[in-house]
């Protein structure tokens, strides 16, 4: 939510924008391609809460047509480009039976670089009737259908502590040299509402678990972008977490004409 640039996209659950950053270099490879003080830009497009609404031009502005198109013309425009999705992307959609199959499917097919899972996610249709064993297959599932990391760095199975699998807390990703670390983080809503899909999971609170994660991310990154699906109002407390270069919202359905 800090130091950004132009919106390329604005939408009930769509934003894109292009950045420029001070980064430090901390790595020789960096050193070699971007000295201190030195801007470097780069242009996150990210998409979130499609619900499975993937042609809905009237409720929820969604057209995956028009973004390939968007995706593209920007792509060739741009020279370091992020693609990312914040979760949410199948429930309450017309094909919510296949549990977000078609729906990342897409994702894969557009070439997306990472999303971070939303609340719903972790529910497993129809919704009330899952079971930790039927969210762990559905999530399986996820992985299987995408090519790029699946991120949320605030679930952890409370039997062994450890991430969920097939999910990393977070990633790097890098730009002739410079390196960008970005952090996975997700709503506490399944755990608050006590769904049964989630009674084998401990959902961490956001800004606790970025500030535990962030000297991990921070001694490999050069910069640090939040992938959340917190909602708004935790967002902008996550902005605030000293290291944090920006975050990249989700799950409040919030048009945001303008960047904080």
């Amino acid at each position: 939510m800090k130091k950004m640039g132009k919106i390329f996209l604005t939408g009930c659950f769509s934003l894109a924008m292009a950045a420029a950053f001070v980064a430090n270099a901390v790595t020789a490879d960096a050193e070699e391609k971007l000295k201190e003080g030195e801007k470097f830009k780069f242009t996150i497009l990210q998409t979130n809460d499609f619900h499975g609404h993937l042609d809905d031009g009237t409720l929820h502005h969604n057209s995956i047509a028009k973004y390939a198109t968007i995706i593209e013309n920007v792509r060739n425009e741009e020279e370091n480009v992020l693609l990312v999705d914040g979760g949410d992307v199948f429930l309450r959609g017309e094909f919510q039976a296949g549990q977000g199959e078609l729906e990342t499917s897409l994702l894969k097919a557009l070439d997306y670089d990472a999303m971070a899972l939303g609340n719903n996610d972790f529910r497993v249709y129809p919704a009330g009737e899952g079971t930790p064993d039927s969210r762990y297959d559905q999530l399986k599932d996820y992985h299987r259908n995408v090519n790029f990391p699946i991120l949320t760095g605030n679930v952890i199975d409370r039997e062994t502590g450890k991430y969920i699998q097939n999910v990393k807390p977070w990633n790097s990703f890098a730009f002739n040299g410079v390196k960008v670390g970005m952090i996975g983080l997700t709503s506490m809503k399944p755990e608050i509402r006590g769904w049964d899909d989630v009674a084998d999971l401990d959902f961490i609170e956001p800004v606790e678990a970025l500030n535990a994660l962030l000297p991990e991310v921070s001694e490999k990154s050069d910069v640090n972008i939040v992938l959340s699906h917190a909602g708004n109002p935790v967002d902008h407390k996550l902005a605030q977490v000293p290291g944090v270069s920006a975050v990249i919202g989700a799950d409040t359905h919030k048009v945001i004409e303008t960047p904080v």
